[in-house]
């Protein structure tokens, strides 16, 4: 096999692997994708919801669907972090999870609740 021929087929093992290892790690996180309302607060907030989307949108919004927030998402082990933005600030949120991903939780540093989201079928 001649060098450049080595170095072609080696590029384009690269490349497949790079390929699958992101498809993988893609994968790993569709179980955010969709929405997911306010289920428990004891805080009694207005009940809310967070739509997560493929591509790593997110938006936020309530009952009347007139107040919405976008930003963006990723997922870490644990933890969603979030950052939104409203009126050209970065609001971070980060969310928490556990091993069976049915729910995601928000703390409040101000009262030390959490309140919990669970995903709509």
């Amino acid at each position: 096999m001649k060098p450049a021929s080595s170095c072609r087929w080696f590029l384009i093992l690269m490349l497949l692997g790079f390929q699958t290892y992101v498809s993988q790690a893609h994968a790993a996180e569709k179980w955010i994708v969709g929405t997911w309302e306010l289920f428990h607060d004891p805080d009694g907030s207005d009940k809310d919801w967070i739509e997560f989307t493929e591509t790593g949108s997110v938006v936020s919004f309530t009952n009347d669907k007139q107040n919405r927030v976008r930003g963006t998402y990723q997922v870490e082990p644990g933890e969603v972090r979030i950052v939104y933005e409203l009126y050209g600030q970065a609001i971070p949120i980060t969310l928490t999870y556990k091993n069976n991903k049915s729910a995601l939780y928000a703390f409040s540093s101000r009262t030390g609740n959490y309140s919990t989201y669970k995903k709509i079928p």
